[in-house]
């Protein structure tokens, strides 16, 4: 803002940005003002000649002085204000001011454009100038009227009234009419009378109802007009005023404070620059009682304008006044011919023939010079002032960034189009800003902290509906009167609000229910929304979604509560259990996978057995040299072992090599995971019974025909459809759409009513009513996942500045945990609980992802077993060979060709011919062929026998007696029963020992002990013989003692 330092500064910058020409300055320089009777152009009056004791006082043009020279013209009579121009130019001034009247206005601009006088108007105009000599300060009327639709649309207006008073006043709404109608949006104009009387037309308005009015009327008359609207009712807090003046700071608001309406305008002047009050109250001396906020814009371009004129004059060297022009004068034949030479050539050219334009009878237009004679510019002659066309183009062109009104300069018509206006507000405290209009930027808002004036004491009307739980009416005994009628979510919501900021409410009810939506045959919102939309209500607040089309024409809060649009459908019957309902815990695969496993397991064990040559042991323990070896992993036995183990039960079977001892842990490890696994997930499907849901979700509710399915009829829901680009969504509007009255109620409870007297309608509301009522209603249930993510919030008219405080207070009680806490007591405590928690989730089957691992564990063990059972089969072969000092080889092929056979569990022992150097085989009728391996395991059972003591070597006759004594069978004897009994054997062949007998000949005939001496007798005949039958035998001279114990 212009104020008394840039005018110190001032100065110095013009000598900086113009050359010296004060020599070409005269000594004083007329200044002209045209200027009414009227109060308003008294205060332009003095401030004109303050503005030029002020230049003459900074001395902007180096001792130039300014005189200033003022007329009084009245307002609608043009021969005076033109007599009153002439005079002015005859008085030599360089420029005129004014005057303020549209009517007088051409005529001042006709006189000075004639005579190339500057003329510097002031105010607004519609009019484009056609004068070269003429500039106005004043803002662009089409500028200005795109800054009124701008302010509007900021607004958010989307319906309104404009009263205006005159044709110019139409003319500045009108590019707003042709912006607002072209959008459908309704416009209504009424002009106000001239009589003084406009309650006629506010009471119209009234009636209309209608809440945003747009006032263009003079400055003179602001006041009387908002003072009529006031009696008529329409000053509270239902209307939105915008005042188009940009002198609105003038009038006297102080009546119109503490109405609560929302009254808004423009201004140009900041009122509250400090430079700007400074400057000011240098005005207000004793002759000018002004003040900062009485100033209006005409006053001040005034002022700056003097200051942009002394700008010019020092940027054009000024050699003559308009009071003494040098001239030329005309000879009587040039006046009689009126610019024609005598030969008929124009006189603004030379005669033909030549000539320098000096000889007489020639003029370029003006009198013919003669020399030293001067005249001054006056109406009654054609003489015209040779600088004005000169300083009005330097103003044209000049910058005062700093002016009083703001960056002052023009465009290349010479329209001030660039500028800046302030968006002003009324509180109860004064008139604020609220944002600022450029040219670049447009509207752009701001927030004042004046705005948020206290809420306290003011009673807000609060629209709700009567929709349980946000809204119901309180059962009581007793007659309730006012807000104690109702209770809710709603009421406790409101009622948290009205004590954190200090309102008062009052409670109304929305009789149809109807949040609100366009409706396009009556061209108006209705509903709710249309409450607060039309000012019959100060906030809304119930089951209320946040969309889009409906914070174009209303504000909302931030969300206190979010949700999502799913199905509503009764509850359906339980699905009877499945006859085979055991083998639910696993998949499919897991079962195949498990089998396969068993039988493979079972196989693998039986081929191990065979292919160890540990799992081969005596099937008689009593005789040490069997004939044949047996194997107890018979392929029955094996599968029975395996399954004895899957079973948790076990087997009379124990593996004995270490390979089948791994693979029978591994299978062990595996069917404890998986019993486990089973046992845990069967208890599941044993005590959930699966429900038989036509569907499960949207997708699966759109595909089938048999379900019918609808939403609240104009609702949020229902344009969440209709207006939806998922084809899912769209195919789904359609049916509704088409049996639009069958599956389209008109409010949430008549849907869910619907829903529970029927199986086959499915009803489409917010997640939250559907959760209150399950909670209630055991015979409901919510399907599906949310379709979509949206809030309920509170609605209240575009624009309130209360709007952020009862969003951060709302988001205060969110962080308290005071909404949840509401919700809980309205959703859980009342009316709540009479439906137990039920569980509707099918149980799934565990799959293979689930158990994978274990089958991993069970197939490396049983690698690693193959690889160990094949290790012992090679040990074993290995160890034969060298003892019996044969080819592994053929030892190996021998061994591979009995265990590839896989039949059989019992395989004859091999023996080799002593008398032989390499050990033949001795076939034939003493046990025929056998492995390599068995063999080996003869030996071994032969000396395992640690407790069995024999008598078999001295030939007897069948009557004599023989005592074997049983200290104690291995302890892996098939006949446990058997431990420790003492035998009698008896041989009925002689000469033959126990090894060598068949065993046909054995009889257990008893205990009979043989006395010592008797034993001694035969001791030295058996001894003889001995030695014969040890090489046949192969057995040892230290094994045929006689126990002397028995």
């Amino acid at each position: 803002m212009f104020g008394t330092q840039f005018l110190g500064l001032l100065p110095l910058l013009l000598m900086c940005l113009t050359p010296d020409s004060s020599s070409g300055l005269p000594s004083v320089i007329k200044i002209g003002g045209l200027f009414d009777s009227s109060q308003i152009d008294n205060i332009n009056e003095k401030v004109f000649l303050k503005a030029i004791a002020k230049v003459n006082e900074l001395d902007l043009l180096e001792g130039t002085k300014l005189e200033g020279l003022t007329r009084k013209v009245p307002e609608h009579q043009s021969f005076p204000v033109e007599k009153s121009v002439c005079e002015l130019i005859s008085a030599g001034c360089v420029a005129i001011f004014g005057p303020r009247s549209p009517v007088t206005t051409p005529i001042v601009e006709s006189v000075t454009d004639t005579k190339e006088i500057p003329h510097i108007s002031t105010r607004w105009t519609n009019r484009a100038s056609r004068s070269n000599c003429a500039v106005n300060l004043y803002p662009d009327a089409d500028v200005l009227a795109s800054v009124l639709v701008d302010v509007v649309r900021a607004e958010g207006w989307t319906h309104f009234t404009i009263v205006y008073y005159d044709d110019d006043g139409l003319y500045r709404v009108k590019k707003l009419l042709e912006t607002h109608g072209s959008r459908g949006h309704s416009v209504v104009l009424r002009r106000l009378p001239v009589d003084g009387n406009f309650r006629s037309v506010f009471r119209r308005i009234k009636k209309s109802k209608e809440t945003f009015i747009l006032i263009d009327v003079p400055t003179d008359i602001l006041h009387e007009v908002l003072k009529q609207a006031q009696q008529i009712g329409l000053m509270s807090s239902e209307q939105n005023f915008i005042i188009n003046n940009l002198d609105m700071h003038t009038v006297d608001m102080e009546p119109f404070k503490y109405s609560g309406t929302n009254i808004s305008g423009i201004r140009m002047i900041n009122t509250d620059n400090p430079l700007f009050r400074k400057t000011i109250e240098e005005w207000s001396d004793g002759e000018l009682d002004i003040t900062p906020d009485t100033v209006p814009l005409e006053t001040v371009l005034i002022y700056d304008g003097v200051f942009l004129l002394a700008q010019s004059l020092l940027n054009v060297p000024i050699e003559q006044d308009p009071s003494s022009v040098r001239v030329a004068r005309q000879d009587d034949a040039g006046a009689e011919n009126d610019g024609i030479n005598e030969d008929g050539s124009p006189r603004n050219e030379p005669p033909e023939g030549g000539g320098t334009g000096d000889e007489p009878g020639w003029s370029s237009g003006i009198p013919r010079e003669v020399s030293g004679s001067t005249e001054p510019v006056t109406c009654e002659n054609d003489i015209a002032w040779p600088h004005g066309h000169s300083i009005i183009n330097d103003i044209k062109i000049s910058k005062m960034p700093q002016a009083l009104s703001g960056n002052l300069w023009f465009d290349n018509e010479g329209l001030r189009s660039n500028f800046q206006l302030e968006l002003i507000q009324l509180t109860e405290r004064a008139m604020v800003g609220t944002g600022k209009w450029s040219t670049k930027e447009h509207v752009k808002s701001y927030k004042h902290q004046e705005q948020e004036y206290s809420l306290r004491n003011m009673t807000l009307r609060v629209v709700i509906a009567l929709t349980p739980p946000y809204g119901m009416v309180k059962d009581s005994f007793v007659t309730l009167r006012g807000n104690d009628r109702y209770e809710g979510y709603s009421v406790d919501l409101i009622q948290e609000l009205s004590q954190l900021m200090g309102f008062n409410y009052t409670l109304e009810v929305q009789v149809d229910k109807k949040q609100g939506n366009y409706d396009n045959n009556t061209k108006r919102w209705n509903g709710m929304i249309g409450k607060i939309l039309y000012g019959e209500a100060d906030l809304a607040i119930t089951d209320l979604t946040i969309t889009g089309s409906r914070e174009e024409v209303v504000d909302f809060t931030m969300p206190f509560m979010n949700l999502g649009i799913s199905i509503l459908y009764k509850k359906p019957k339980k699905k009877p259990p499945e006859l085979f309902t055991f083998l639910s815990p696993f998949s499919r695969g897991v079962w195949i996978y498990v089998i396969a496993a068993y039988i493979g397991v079972s196989v693998l064990l039986f081929i191990m057995a065979r292919i160890s040559p540990y799992e081969w042991n005596n099937p008689y323990p009593c005789i040490q040299e069997p004939e044949e070896l047996e194997n107890q992993f018979s392929v029955s036995n094996s599968f029975w072992f395996t399954i004895g183990s899957l079973m948790q039960q076990g087997s009379e079977i124990a593996p004995i090599a270490v390979s089948t001892r791994m693979v029978a842990g591994i299978w062990w490890f595996f069917t404890l995971i998986m019993v486990s696994s089973y046992t845990a997930n069967l208890a599941a499907f044993l005590t959930v019974t699966v429900p038989d849901a036509p569907f499960t979700n949207v997708i699966e509710l759109e595909a089938q025909s048999a379900i019918r399915y609808g939403a609240k009829s104009d609702g949020s829901t229902q344009n969440f459809f209709q207006y939806s680009t998922n084809n899912v969504y769209q195919r789904m509007w359609n049916y509704m759409d088409t049996n639009y009255a069958d599956v389209m109620p008109n409010s949430n409870e008549a849907g869910v009513a619907k829903v529970d007297k029927s199986n086959d309608y499915a009803f489409l509301m917010e997640s939250t009513s559907i959760e209150y009522e399950t909670e209630r209603n055991c015979d409901l249930t919510m399907v599906g996942d949310l379709l979509d993510s949206k809030g309920y919030g509170i609605a209240m008219q575009k624009n309130k500045w209360f709007r952020n405080k009862m969003n951060y207070y709302v988001l205060t009680l969110q962080e308290t945990g005071k909404l949840e806490a509401m919700k809980t007591k309205w959703w859980k405590e009342k009316g709540a609980g009479s439906c137990g928690v039920d569980q509707q989730k099918d149980t799934d089957s565990l799959p293979l992802a689930n158990v994978g691992g274990v089958f991993v564990v069970l197939a490396a063990g049983i690698v690693f077993a193959i690889f160990v059972a094949f290790s012992e089969m090679f040990y074993n072969l290995w160890k034969v060979s060298q003892e019996n000092k044969s080819p592994f080889k053929e030892e190996f092929l021998q061994e591979w060709k009995f265990i590839s056979q896989c039949h059989g569990s019992v395989k004859p022992v091999q023996k080799y011919d002593s008398s032989t150097a390499s050990g033949s085989v001795v076939t034939g009728s003493e046990t025929g062929e056998a492995s390599p391996s068995t063999r080996q395991r003869r030996r071994s059972n032969t000396t395992s026998r640690q407790n069995l003591h024999i008598i078999d070597t001295a030939p007897f006759t069948s009557a004599v007696n023989m005592g074997l004594f049983n200290g104690g069978l291995p302890a892996r004897s098939r006949n446990p029963s058997r431990n420790n009994l003492p035998l009698v054997i008896a041989k009925e062949a002689e000469n033959r020992s126990l090894r060598g007998g068949s065993r046909n000949n054995i009889h257990l005939i008893g205990f009979e002990p043989i006395s010592a001496a008797t034993v001694e007798e035969k001791k030295g005949g058996r001894n003889r013989g001995k030695n014969q039958k040890h090489a046949a035998t192969g057995t040892t001279a230290g094994r045929n003692s006689i126990v002397t114990d028995i």
